[in-house]
């Protein structure tokens, strides 16, 4: 896995690039999540999101069909 962090003094930043072969052969469904922020700041990200108040990065159903 290729990866990169930007430290910063008060933020970072990290990015990482899977390789296709890391994934199954032919995946039906996904999502992509994003944590930013702390405390009452903070802010959870996803590219199909889920409904509540709470992050639940394990509702399946909420995933997308693959392809986009």
């Amino acid at each position: 896995i290729e990866y990169s962090v930007d430290l910063g003094e008060a933020h970072w930043h990290g990015s990482a690039r899977v390789p296709w072969r890391f994934l199954p052969a032919r995946p039906a469904r996904f999502n992509a999540y994003a944590i930013h922020g702390t405390g009452e700041q903070r802010l959870y990200l996803a590219m199909t999101p889920v409904p509540g108040r709470a992050p639940d990065f394990h509702r399946l159903n909420r995933f997308s069909p693959w392809p986009l």
